[in-house]
């Protein structure tokens, strides 16, 4: 698989220097497992909500491991918690970040802005794409906690 478009692995392959092969293997591979195995875990301790749980683990999926423009379908429960969320923060902050890359991409696509050799934009787009998914990943934490009672 080439360079994913907002994930930890893709940060690492783009960012890191292939110096170490310990060090890569802790960066690459590693980290992005330590990081879904926890926040996996502290979501199955502390959510009773199915649907925000499956939106969590979607979203720190994405987060964590290669994926491509197309794998953003899995953002879908988190934009069914967002219709479903009473709070107009978290709830337009949700559906802003899922059109993002259901849409946004695609016209940055045909702008050239997301092609790697095309243009020098391409490391901060990864970025911001990274806090994008990190925006709705706390936002739908924050749904939950305003509406559960949660923390």
């Amino acid at each position: 698989v080439g360079l994913g478009t907002a994930d930890i692995m893709t940060l690492v392959e783009l960012f890191m220097p292939h110096n170490s092969i310990f060090s890569w293997i802790l960066f690459y591979y590693v980290i992005p497992m330590i990081f879904s195995f926890f926040v996996a875990f502290y979501t199955a301790k502390l959510i009773n909500d199915p649907l925000v749980e499956i939106s969590v683990i979607c979203v720190v999926s994405l987060m964590s491991f290669k994926h491509l423009s197309y794998d953003y379908i899995a953002l879908l429960p988190a934009l069914a918690v967002a219709f479903r969320e009473s709070e107009p923060l978290e709830k337009v902050t949700i559906i802003s970040g899922v059109l993002y890359f259901w849409y946004g991409l695609k016209i940055m696509d045909l702008f050239n802005i997301f092609q790697k050799s095309s243009s020098h934009y391409f490391k901060y787009t990864i970025i911001f794409n990274f806090f994008v998914l990190g925006v709705i990943l706390l936002a739908l934490f924050f749904s939950f906690r305003k509406t559960k009672n949660f923390g």
